[in-house]
């Protein structure tokens, strides 16, 4: 205070002795601020550390992905069964028939249906993906996704002779057309979706995650 010579902290208007006001202070010296400010350290050997364990954990993560997938596109070909495959279209009339129809037979206007067998084999391999695909979240084995595959390869296989068998057991008749509907389709689509997911989840589970390397 130039009146009666009290130190105040820099920030006050008036002297807290006398009351008197205060001269404004000049603006502060940037450089001495920048002098008198600590400098911060990095630990670099903590931060490669750190990123380490972060990507070892990150990578662990993305490894289990495909093995939660693979049962749901398991269970989502074994849906396609329940939409209608084929479509019979015979003197002007149209019958739908599902995949598990196909697969056990039934009966359409009285007439038993013969069990088409390529539907039977296509649903017992889908059945029996989906079986692995249930198994490899369990027990994390990889051979599970690679059967998983296999099946959904033999599967595609069985679905592409249903139509083959069909006209075979339609024998020619006059006047009648089958039609393949979106369950069909979505089955052969499924199938490769199972192929590809079975097999990123074998290489995932196959491969154990990198533990992290600490100095």
């Amino acid at each position: 205070c130039p009146k009666c010579s009290t130190s105040n902290i820099e920030s006050a208007l008036y002297c807290g002795e006398c009351g008197n006001k205060l001269p404004t202070s000049l603006p502060t010296d940037p450089f001495r601020v920048a002098a008198q400010t600590p400098l911060v350290t990095v630990d670099f050997d903590r931060v490669r550390q750190v990123t380490a364990e972060y990507l070892g954990t990150l990578g662990t993560a993305n490894r289990v992905g495909a093995a939660k997938v693979l049962p749901w596109v398991c269970a989502g070909l074994l849906f396609c069964f329940a939409l209608p495959m084929a479509s019979v279209s015979c003197a002007g009339e149209k019958i739908s028939v599902q995949g598990y129809s196909l697969a056990i037979g039934i009966s359409i206007e009285g007439e038993k249906m013969d069990i088409v067998w390529p539907a039977s084999l296509a649903l017992c391999l889908a059945v029996v993906a989906l079986i692995f695909g249930i198994a490899i979240t369990k027990q994390r084995q990889p051979e599970c996704g690679t059967g998983a595959s296999v099946c959904a390869g033999l599967c595609f296989y069985a679905l592409t002779q249903i139509p083959n068998e069909l006209k075979k057991q339609a024998g020619g008749s006059m006047g009648v057309s089958i039609n393949y509907e979106i369950g069909f389709h979505s089955a052969l689509f499924f199938c490769i979706v199972v192929v590809i997911v079975g097999v990123l989840a074998y290489s995932e589970c196959s491969q154990k995650p990198t533990p992290a390397r600490r100095e």
